[in-house]
């Protein structure tokens, strides 16, 4: 539990950082004449993309790390 929550709020900061990227794809979609709704979909789904690929990511990471370096059973 703490480590999904860890790796959420890691998410969230990664997410904070790709939001310029993310606007640069919005202007580019207002000048292409997308209408207003499509633009604020495909943002949201960019954010919850970059949220849920992130958290998995990290949380794996964590788990790989903890498998590695403490692992304190003996399995021989």
């Amino acid at each position: 539990m703490k480590d999904g929550i860890i790796s959420l709020i890691i998410a969230f900061g990664v997410d904070y950082y790709l939001t310029p990227f993310i606007l640069i794809f919005k202007s580019t979609w207002q000048e292409r004449g997308m209408d207003a709704i499509s633009i604020e979909r495909n943002v949201l789904i960019f954010h919850f993309a970059a949220i849920l690929s992130v958290t998995v990511l990290v949380y794996f990471i964590i788990l790989l790390v903890k498998c590695i370096f403490l692992d304190k059973h003996d399995y021989y």
